[in-house]
This record gives C-alpha cells, structure tokens and sequence, in this order.
C-alpha cells in the first residue's frame, strides 16, 4: 500500500466551477498529498435552500475535477451558520487518519491577517463576545459588531484591511476553519489559495435560476431541479407551526416577531422578518431547521463532542484502492458505507443526526419530485487531464 497523505478541502460546490476546479488541482500541487479528500454539504446548503444539483453529482463532479473521495458534513451542520458548518467541516476533517493539510479558497492575498484574527478570537473569547454582546443590544447588526470587535481586539492592523477581510464569505468561512483548528490544538496545516476571477457560484446559481425547468432550461448547462414554490411552501408552513424557543437559534423575540408577523408567503417572511437583529441568512435557516427538527440539544453535541458520530461517503475515484482503505480506518468518524468493519455506535446523537439526514432526503426529494440516490457513488476517472480543462 503506498504511503497515503491527505489534503482535506471542506466545501459546497454548488455548483462546482472553474474556480474550484482550480483550487483541488492546486490543493494537490502546494501540498504534495497523495489523495484530496472533499468534505461537502448534504442536499440542503449553508443558506438554508436546496443544492442545485444533488449532493450525489456534485460529489461526481468533484471526483472528476480531481478529488478521490467526497464525504458529507450531516445536514443538521451543513444547512448551519459559518461557525457550526465549519466546526463540522473541521472535526471530520481531522478525524481521518494521514489528513496533514487543509486548503480553502480565501480573497485576501495575505492569510496571516485571516489567522491573525482567528487566533485573538479564540484567545480573547470572553473579551470578544462581551464586545459583541454590547454592540448587539445598541442594534448594530451582527456582521459589522463583529467588524468592530475585531478592529478593537487588533489595534495595530489598519481598519481598512480589517473591513475588506471581513467583508467576504469565503475569508469569514477561512477564519472559522482556521479557529477551530486553532481549539483543537491539530498538527494539521491550513493554507489559504487566493481564488482566481471567475463567475461565482452565487451568480450561476442565480442564473440558474433564471433558466429554470419551469422557465427555459435549454441556456443553463445545470439543471435546477427543485420546484421554487413547493420549496418555499414548505418552509413557510413548517416556521408557521413547528417554530418553538427549542428549534436552533431561535429564542423567544424570534418566534413572538414571526407570530405576530403571521407572513402568507416565504417571500414574505424573507422580506418582512429580517431586522438588524437577525439577518435574512438566520431567519431561511430557521425556516429549514423547524422543517428537519433540528434543535438547540443537536447542534450543542457538535460543541459538547470531540468528534462527530459518522460521515456518510457520496462519491470515490475507483482507482483509488488505497485511499479507500486508509478511510475506512477512521475509528473517530466512522465512515458509513458498506463493508466497512467499522461501524458508527448507534448513540443517541447518532440516532438524532441520521434522523434529521433522513428528513433532509426526504424534503429533497419531495420538491425535486424525484428519488435521491442512497449509495456512494464509485468513478471512473480515465483522463484526468481531459477533465480539468473541460470548464
């Protein structure tokens, strides 16, 4: 068996585009890992909808841009904010034996102003929430007290750079990766790729969108499969009468604002309930979690727990017979697929996970009005080459 050595890439890809392509060739090239290991969301996505494309054939298509296995964060993280979804992302990460790097996309050419700043909120943790806290209650929004707190715990790095730094997704997700790592005390090297221009995968969704099934599909090269109204009937009823103070990051103003606000459309409650308070992004995911009972106890197992119950695997390079080995292995995060020896204890917090995974499947299912695949997908990838520069 060769000598295996993972790169780990904690990712959405929905969809996968040149730009991602780019940074799993690069992933493998900065690194000198042997294998990419591709740790994706479920079929619902950390902005609370659902995936343009089933987790299975993103899964697919990032074995084919390069990757050799793509395993699944569990829907209750993936559909989570920043810092839940890259707490997962991370513990399941470094869970796999032989994992030696972390790579992720990042806008700012200089990754040590994104660690400076995820080292001093994981030093100063009280400091910074009692910072927070304190712009919160004078109605500062969420971000930009963040903003703030930050520029106020790194007095010598200009304002400025702090502002652009934190003004992206993709720098917010690297210092969130870069804090959890940073708690876990791990030997595991992050290193942040600059991302290259190119469409983002908010625009060809958006486009997407514009082209769906239900308008013209033949100007998108994807498919969106979902039914945009069944999807968003189904949120506004499931708030309308699963929303309790025990539904994750829900509290007591939350549910009396969207009771009193009594919407008659998700556009609605996307355009009326959001305040400074709680943003657009908190009241979708609110929506999605009442829809899979997703609960505050849930979500607080990933932060009482060194490690999750299980991945499940979606998708894996045929050839790689070794790596696939060397996965199995995993005695912290067993890896569920058939005929692996090692098999995930069937806890309480097991149980509860894969329950909500099996809700998530089945809403999926119900708005794409189509089965979803329940196995890994295996890939033959004769010509890699040829796969990288078709984008």
């Amino acid at each position: 068996m060769e000598k295996v050595r993972i790169t780990a890439i904690i990712a959405e890809f929905n969809p996968l585009h040149p730009g991602h392509k780019y940074i799993i060739r690069n992933a493998r090239e900065v690194t000198g890992a042997t294998h990419i290991l591709v740790i994706q969301s479920s079929n619902f996505c950390q902005r609370a909808e659902p995936s343009i494309q089933s987790k299975h054939e993103r899964a697919e298509a990032a074995i084919r841009a390069g990757a050799d296995a793509v395993v699944e964060i569990p829907s209750a993280y993936s559909t989570g904010n920043a810092e839940v979804f890259a707490k997962a992302g991370i513990k399941i990460a470094t869970s796999f034996p032989h994992v030696t790097n972390l790579v992720f996309g990042i806008e700012s050419q200089d990754i040590s102003i994104i660690k400076k700043i995820a080292t001093i909120q994981v030093k100063r943790e009280k400091d910074f929430e009692k910072y927070m806290q304190g712009h919160l209650k004078k109605g500062i929004s969420f971000d930009k007290a963040r903003c703030e707190v930050i520029k106020k715990l790194l007095p010598k790095i200009p304002a400025d750079v702090i502002e652009r730094t934190m003004n992206t997704p993709n720098n917010i997700l690297g210092i969130e990766y870069l804090k959890e790592l940073t708690r876990l005390k791990s030997p595991v090297v992050p290193i942040g790729i600059t991302r290259i221009k190119t469409k983002s995968a908010t625009d060809i969704r958006h486009d997407i969108v514009e082209t769906s099934p239900y308008r013209n599909p033949e100007k998108s090269q994807f498919l969106s499969k979902y039914n945009f109204d069944v999807f968003g009937s189904s949120m506004l009823f499931a708030i309308m009468t699963k929303l309790t103070t025990e539904i994750y990051n829900s509290n007591e103003e939350l549910v009396n604002l969207i009771k009193n606000l009594h919407p008659i459309s998700y556009t609605s409650l996307k355009r009326d309930a959001p305040t400074k308070r709680f943003s657009v992004s908190r009241i979708a995911r609110l929506a999605l979690h009442c829809a899979l009972d997703v609960t505050k106890r849930d979500v607080q197992y990933l932060y009482d727990n060194e490690w999750l119950p299980y991945t499940n695997l979606l998708a894996i390079n045929i050839a790689a017979e070794s790596f696939f080995s060397a996965l199995c292995l995993n005695t912290k995060t067993p890896l569920v697929v058939r005929g692996n020896k090692i098999r995930p204890k069937a806890t309480p917090y097991y149980k509860a996970l894969r329950a909500i995974d099996e809700k998530s499947d089945l809403l999926y299912e119900a708005i794409c009005g189509e089965r979803i695949e329940k196995r890994p997908r295996f890939v033959s990838v004769t010509n890699l080459a040829l796969e990288f520069n078709h984008d």
